[in-house]
């Protein structure tokens, strides 16, 4: 059993070990899952919405148009406290930040103000009343390059139009170390290629897709021209170019400690695989447990939100990630689309930062301007998901579907440690289903993970650059 191997994972009830008697049998099993359930008769929940496909320009426009940026000229420190039994913790969370400003105000007024998310999610995680509120004065950030600075705040112009907001990109990739960008022609139009030690990232004009070592993830904006030279928007080049070109912050990764979200579960069974009818809570946790076996046997602290069937909200979950203080929040999910059959592919998900439109968006609407506690990690979680996510689409070969940005995933935005969301392929594609339904897949996605794991534990990230026409050595063959 799991809690016979590391007793101080923790799980919804506490400790694994003082598990119910109702979840005593749960283990890691070689093949194989824990209660899966075929041909249930319960209501089947499939996924509520398929993530926008931003290859085309119409939608990004929409998106921008509603984008503002505005520089904060104070911060607002939300403190709150959470029990969870005798334990007592106490959480301080910025409701702005600077972080990504190249400029500030010389001045340091401070005002009260709100922290971003709704009066519910508060209250689950900070407790009845929610947070108390302090105020106190923003110093001026220390500066960073480029050194073009942000625009005025507020205004009715989108944040995409304004030229202050848009950087040079030969000019910063020369300022930078990094050379002059590689233009070269495709059928799409110019692509522009930058190097670094252990990146190479394509970049193409009108297009919110980027490929970094031949893996593809979303930009807040399509890099454009001015005066007939190649502009990549200022928070791309902070949140997104940066993070993976300069890995000289040392490890995203702190320590070798790891809290492992299998998706939903108990009553919130997720969406179910077309061709077997399993249910992706039980793929989820097989998919789980294999991948905390691995980590366990190479030293890793592992915890579990989950290691049988039960319902937990998203509050509970990022609570529990909280009383773990692991160092990195991972939640494992399969996709889903009502009356799709042939969209397949791996797609992972983290925090949109403030000031970028989101790559998915759901229910609620995307307010680039509101800032969550996990923004504090947007360079790690890039850099986190962009190795998962590079990893398992070249384990498996399956369809690169990107790394996107979410708002509206509420188990990512309040954590205070980087956290990474995967949805590990479409259960309503019957190729990609049966693949999933396969004990040994789930093997070798969970292996995947390991690998890149332990690469971004030891500061090593892959070096690999280009973009490769066939799966890497070593993935799985069905």
């Amino acid at each position: 059993m799991l809690g016979q191997v590391a007793a101080r994972k923790f799980g919804p009830f506490g400790p694994v070990g003082h598990w119910p008697a109702s979840s005593a049998h749960v283990g890691l099993p070689q093949d194989g899952m824990p209660g899966v359930a075929h041909g249930s008769n319960r209501s089947r929940r499939r996924k509520a919405a398929e993530p926008a496909d931003h290859s085309g320009d119409s939608h990004h426009a929409s998106l921008r148009s509603k984008s503002r940026l505005s520089l904060p000229q104070r911060l607002t420190l939300c403190a709150g406290v959470l029990r969870l039994g005798r334990q007592k913790l106490w959480f301080w969370v910025a409701s702005a930040v600077l972080a990504g400003c190249a400029t500030a105000p010389q001045h340091t007024s401070s005002v009260r103000a709100g922290l971003g998310g709704t009066a519910a999610e508060a209250e689950a995680v900070f407790g009845q009343g929610g947070p108390e509120l302090v105020t106190v004065r923003v110093p001026e950030p220390l500066p960073i390059a480029p050194a073009a600075p942000l625009p005025a705040a507020g205004g009715t112009a989108a944040a995409s139009s304004r030229p202050n907001d848009w950087v040079n990109l030969e000019a910063w990739s020369l300022d930078n170390g990094y050379g002059r960008p590689v233009q070269s022609q495709s059928v799409a139009g110019p692509i522009f290629l930058l190097r670094a030690q252990q990146a190479a990232i394509e970049l193409r004009l009108g297009s919110v897709w980027a490929w970094c070592n031949g893996s593809m993830w979303s930009l807040g904006f399509a890099p454009r021209l001015i005066n007939g030279l190649p502009h990549v928007h200022l928070l791309d080049v902070l949140k997104n170019l940066r993070p993976l070109l300069d890995r000289s912050g040392g490890p995203p990764v702190a320590r070798r400690s790891i809290l492992i979200d299998p998706g939903h579960g108990g009553r919130d069974s997720g969406t179910h695989n077309s061709v077997t009818g399993a249910w992706e809570k039980d793929l989820t946790l097989d998919w789980a447990m294999r991948l905390a076996r691995l980590l366990l046997a190479r030293g890793w602290q592992v915890y579990m939100t989950r290691t049988n069937d039960v319902a937990l909200s998203p509050a509970e979950r990022v609570a529990l990630a909280e009383n773990s203080q692991a160092a990195l929040f991972l939640s494992l999910h399969f996709n889903a689309v009502a009356g799709n059959r042939t969209l397949a592919g791996i797609e992972t998900y983290c925090l949109t930062p403030a000031g970028l439109p989101s790559s998915l968006v759901r229910d609620e609407p995307d307010d680039p301007g509101q800032v969550y506690p996990n923004n504090a990690f947007d360079e790690a979680n890039l850099q986190v998901a962009f190795e998962l996510h590079r990893a398992l689409v070249q384990r498996t070969g399956a369809p690169d579907r990107g790394l996107r940005r979410a708002r509206c995933l509420g188990v990512l935005r309040w954590q205070n440690r980087p956290a990474v969301l995967v949805e590990g392929g479409y259960l309503s594609n019957p190729t990609e289903a049966r693949r999933i339904a396969s004990p040994d897949y789930r093997q070798a996605m969970a292996q995947a993970l390991a690998d890149a794991l332990e690469r971004l534990a030891a500061g090593t990230p892959t070096a690999s650059v280009g973009q490769p026409e066939q799966p890497a050595s070593g993935a799985f063959q069905p």
